[in-house]
């Protein structure tokens, strides 16, 4: 699919904007849509606090998982409310208020062809975020159908194996706009007006962009398609949000592909950026476009660096995720193969920890952090530690090391405890346990 290019990025002349339901439109031939501000302001949104959150009523999600295209879920209340946002495994969950799993515990699969994972007693809390909203509280996430992002109910699926963990080719055509109340929808990133015509009917006030090309490997056998989807395709969330009157971007890079081999560690925001893969210097290349749209019309940009994120759902079936793919194997005693000798050090940081990092960048000052444990952990422990895990008695398979996989990198996290108040919560070993539970509930 060839992604239509987008039009010069101009201010606006000024519009005669009307509002209807809560959205705004331009009247008059030949009008442009309205900029942000306007958009904002004609809403009477311009002097929304910092401190309003995300809620949500319980919506319908469908459809399969796909890196390249893109998801969109529009959480909506109908009247004030103040609450506890609980830490959930995605993004789409834990901006769904309603769905949240009791006090105390962790919601666990409801794949209907799976076992269900037994409840935690020991689930995290998202403390601090329990703050209030209005009916014009909406938040939109792109890539809801990816890890992160995925709602919990289709976290099953084949865990391992086959063409089952490869999704379809993304939609042709564009999409349908989202129905009052909110959905999850599927359109391709890298179709502009595709974009715009959910983006627009959603009328978010925070937009979650993690709909991203999201493999190194891939990205060096198919650059085109890795720059479409996160260049170009980042540049039209931020073209469809800012037409759309958005008052915030959170964006998901990357903080493990931006640095190459860093000279010191743990690396940081002011370390040098020099990527050795497509993908990494893509990423670097969507934080500058949407920095320089988001200035441009006037909304807030907060950008998460991550680390190596693991945890329950995680596709097993990829490139990456090595915590999934040893889970999986291990638990069915296939072979396991370590690139490299093992001491490769990387840090692994939890679902569950940066989904919390993603809302409180999404309520508080924006920001570039990393987010990350500050801790680099070798590939030789994952496998220790799962194997212990899952009673798995033989030896790793060793093989060459890939091109572009380093020494060690790890990331220092100040930044996102000074400024967010994030620090993650959860142990390498208790957050390997869970992830481990989760695939054999999958079996």
């Amino acid at each position: 699919m060839v992604a239509t290019t987008s039009p010069p990025i101009a201010e606006p002349p000024i519009p005669r904007i009307t509002t209807r339901r809560g959205r705004v439109k331009c009247s008059g031939s030949g009008q442009s849509r309205p900029s942000a501000r306007a958009a904002r302001a004609c809403r009477g949104r311009s002097a929304i606090s910092r401190q309003k959150p995300l809620g949500s009523k319980r919506s319908r999600t469908a459809g399969s998982s796909s890196m390249r295209r893109l998801s969109l879920v529009l959480s909506r209340r109908t009247a004030p409310r103040r609450d506890t946002l609980p830490c959930s495994r995605s993004v789409h969950d834990a901006i769904r208020r309603d769905e949240a799993p009791p006090r105390g515990r962790a919601q666990g699969s409801d794949h209907p062809a799976r076992t269900r994972m037994p409840r935690r007693a020991d689930a995290a809390r998202c403390e601090g975020a329990g703050v209030s909203t209005d009916h014009r509280g909406s938040a939109l996430v792109t890539g809801s159908s990816g890890f992160v992002g995925r709602p919990r109910g289709r976290r099953g699926g084949r865990a391992r194996g086959g063409g089952g963990g490869r999704p379809p080719a993304p939609p042709r055509g564009p999409a349908a706009p989202p129905p009052r109340g909110g959905g999850e929808y599927l359109a391709d990133i890298r179709d502009l007006e595709a974009t715009r015509a959910i983006v627009a009917e959603a009328q978010p006030e925070v937009v979650f962009h993690l709909a991203a090309q999201a493999s190194v490997p891939v990205s060096m056998r198919d650059p085109a398609t890795d720059v479409l989807t996160n260049v170009l395709g980042s540049v039209h969330v931020a073209q469809a949000a800012a037409e759309a009157g958005a008052r915030r971007i959170v964006f998901f890079s990357t903080g493990g592909a931006l640095h190459g081999a860093p000279r010191s560690l743990p690396a940081n925001e002011d370390s040098p950026l020099a990527p050795d893969s497509v993908y990494g210097a893509s990423k670097i290349a969507a934080e500058h476009e949407l920095g320089a749209l988001c200035r441009h019309h006037g909304i807030e940009l907060s950008v998460l660096r991550p680390g190596n994120i693991y945890g329950p759902g995680q596709d097993a079936a990829g490139e990456s995720g090595v915590v999934a793919i040893f889970s999986s194997r291990m638990l069915v005693g296939e072979p396991v193969t370590i690139f490299g000798d093992g001491s490769q050090q990387r840090d692994y940081v939890y679902v569950d920890d940066v989904v919390e990092a993603a809302l409180l960048a999404a309520e508080r000052e924006p920001a570039v952090c990393a987010i990350g444990t500050g801790v680099g952990v070798s590939t030789q422990r994952i496998f220790d530690t799962l194997a212990e895990l899952t009673g798995y008695g033989r030896p790793p398979v060793y093989a060459g090391e890939r091109p572009g996989d380093h020494a060690a990198i790890y990331l220092d996290a100040s930044r996102a405890r000074a400024v967010w108040g994030w620090t993650p919560r959860t142990s390498l070993e208790e957050g390997m346990a869970r992830t481990v539970e989760w695939f054999r509930a999958q079996r």
